[in-house]
């Protein structure tokens, strides 16, 4: 499919996301009017759209209410309703109500008809939401639901941004993360921010190091840089521009026309120029992690091997996986390096993907393994990204993918974003909640809950708090 094409699906994605977040958050204080002193959840266990534990339907006499909201009704929110019904299924108390927008299509109102009279013991309705607006009008005289409605219709982003800011709770997704381990559904996906804390380059650390090998063979430019080396690294970095595929692709090239050696060979003695530390409080959470879950399969997009070392030193047996070596051991921990594996040793420098031409190559052939293995574990189970930006297009063309046939399923990842103290100005207050709000409203759109922390040392403490959980 054409790059355009897909941009224009992930922008429509995007589109509908923020249309029925901005419907959820319009029911969500809509409801806030008519009871206000009653608790109403917002993604109660992390599945149901609202939970209302005493019902603001009089016939109901008091019930609990479950909700779910939908903009319109699809073979996959068909699908999630079904997983919802089950979930309910023994609660004879409770009341499930289905809040839909848009009139349903005949055969998506079949579906869904069929499913329902499978759970004939549960108190379940279809409502539109003219119904819900005019029973609260009726009923809740206080409401003032034309202002509400008016700033909802008119710019449903707007709206959410506002919402979030003002009604978002910090979400805490460790119970529902701690359960997917208990059931063996997690796979780690780690990024840089994993390798990061043990003395390995990050990007632009990496890229001045690879200038200093490649820009001194240039003819005439051995004085210049010596001179003023740090300098000159740092203007022409900035003059590759912000890309860090095409920065690559722009040293690649002046190596092969100044440069004797190996490029792979030049990226090996770059990355491992200082000695790394595999004894970092990050990979011993990791490891803890793994121990006590049993996890089996690990996704890297690293291409160092400072997983293996931290594994090996403490008696864990696992696998290294490649393009070219990718049969994997069910009796071994299995560690994915998607973009190629380059070893301390010296014993592999394999299938690297580092440069735009090598990431257009994997683009091009949707079998290629580095997709297809990605495709098979965000489909199969739950990815739990940690240390990654989540700024590779081709892993967030994935995501996109696999959140359009798996609509109603979240991943997630630990991302940092700065935290509101007492000293922070007003200004940067309402810059630091728009942003986190946007951020949150882009990730869910491609299937990411993100647990948002303001200190990396923290992601740690939390691992091992769910390895002590599991202990306890």
């Amino acid at each position: 499919m054409p790059v355009y094409k897909k941009n224009i699906m992930s922008f429509e994605r995007l589109e509908n996301r923020i249309n029925e977040l901005s419907l959820e958050f319009y029911i969500y204080r809509l409801l806030k009017q008519a009871i206000p002193n009653i608790a109403i959840i917002r993604e109660y266990q992390n599945i149901f759209d609202l939970y209302i534990k005493k019902s603001f339907v009089k016939k109901h006499k008091g019930k609990p209410i479950y909700i779910e909201i939908k903009q319109r009704i699809t073979n996959s929110s068909i699908r999630h309703i079904e997983n919802l019904l089950e979930k309910i299924q023994n609660n004879k108390n409770g009341v499930f109500r289905i809040i839909v927008q848009e009139e349903i299509n005949y055969p998506e109102n079949i579906k869904l008809k069929n499913v329902l009279k499978k759970y004939s013991n549960i108190d379940v309705k279809i409502w539109n939401i003219g119904f819900l607006r005019r029973y609260l009008q009726k009923y809740y005289s206080h409401v003032n639901d034309k202002k509400l409605y008016d700033e909802y219709t008119k710019n449903p982003t707007d709206f959410l941004i506002q919402s979030k800011i003002l009604y978002t709770d910090k979400k805490d997704y460790s119970k529902i993360i701690f359960e997917l381990l208990n059931e063996n559904k997690i796979t780690l996906f780690l990024g840089a921010g994993v390798s990061y804390p043990s003395k390995l380059p990050n990007w632009k650390e990496l890229i001045t190091r690879l200038l200093d090998k490649i820009v001194p063979s240039i003819n005439g430019l051995e004085k210049l840089i010596s001179e003023k080396k740090a300098q000159t690294c740092k203007m022409i970095i900035k003059d590759f521009g912000n890309n860090p595929l095409t920065q690559i692709r722009y040293l690649k090239s002046a190596m092969k026309q100044s440069c004797k050696e190996n490029f792979n060979e030049l990226l090996r003695e770059s990355l491992y120029r200082k000695k790394p530390n595999p004894n970092t409080e990050l990979l011993n959470s990791i490891r803890e992690l793994l121990n006590k879950f049993n996890i089996k399969d690990i996704l890297t997009y690293n291409l160092d091997n400072i997983l293996e070392l931290n594994f090996k030193k403490n008696n864990i047996k696992c696998k290294s996986l490649t393009k070219s070596s990718c049969i994997r051991d069910p009796n071994k921990l299995n560690i994915y390096h998607i973009h190629g594996l380059i070893t301390l040793d010296r014993s592999e420098l394999n299938d690297i993907i580092f440069s735009e031409e090598e990431y257009h190559k994997s683009y091009s052939y949707p079998y290629d393994w580095t997709n297809t293995t990605q495709l098979h574990f965000l489909r199969s189970s739950i990815g739990l990204f940690i240390g990654c930006s989540l700024t590779d297009p081709n892993t967030r063309r994935i995501l996109d993918t696999v959140n359009e046939e798996q609509e109603e399923k979240y991943h997630y990842a630990f991302m940092f974003h700065k935290s509101i103290k007492k000293s922070t100005q007003e200004h940067e207050k309402i810059y630091i909640k728009i942003s986190k709000a946007i951020k949150d409203i882009f990730y869910n759109s491609i299937g990411i809950r993100v647990i948002w922390v303001d200190n990396y040392n923290k992601i740690p403490k939390m691992l091992k708090n769910f390895a002590r959980l599991k202990s306890s």
